[in-house]
């Protein structure tokens, strides 16, 4: 799915998760001690100092759009994220319940059951990356966190992603 400075997009295909193939087997050991978030809107940042490697130093900064007197187009769900280091890293963006419900299991997370005239969820993600020589962008549409469900599990992208890197 990715290479060394990839970027990748996946979210959960289903709300419940099951330990052995759900976003629980997942190995990363980022405890956020030696993380700070920074917030000044529209502009915020996240500096990683030490984690989840002692020499691995990563700054997460990120803009919303804001546009002077105009509440509407300011208001829009947007955001660039850009990612400094002077590490091979992958990143990897997942969004937890995209589907709508109560997902206790995987966070607490909630969003409410959104659907258009047609019955489609009218929720749309979208990364724009620019891949280069050193940069492999991949994407994975959804991945199951279900352990009765078909389709490659959590457990298998991070499996996946480990082995690439």
């Amino acid at each position: 799915m990715m290479d060394s400075k990839g970027i990748s997009s996946c979210y959960p295909c289903v709300n419940r998760e099951s330990a052995a193939s759900g976003i629980g087997s997942w190995d990363w050991n980022l405890k956020g001690n030696n993380s700070t978030y920074h917030g000044l809107f529209p502009r915020a940042w996240t500096e990683y100092d030490g984690e989840p490697d002692p020499l691995l130093r990563v700054v997460c900064r990120q803009i919303s759009p804001f546009v002077p007197h105009n509440y509407k187009e300011s208001s829009f769900p947007v955001t660039v994220f850009t990612f400094t280091t002077a590490a091979d890293v992958t990143l990897l963006f997942t969004w937890a319940n995209s589907v709508g419900g109560v997902s206790g299991l995987s966070g607490h997370h909630y969003n409410s059951m959104i659907r258009t005239a047609n019955g489609v969820s009218p929720i749309t993600f979208a990364i724009a990356a620019e891949e280069t020589d050193g940069v492999h962008v991949s994407e994975c549409p959804c991945f199951v966190i279900d352990g009765n469900s078909q389709g490659i599990t959590a457990k298998d992208m991070w499996h996946e992603i480990k082995e690439v890197t």
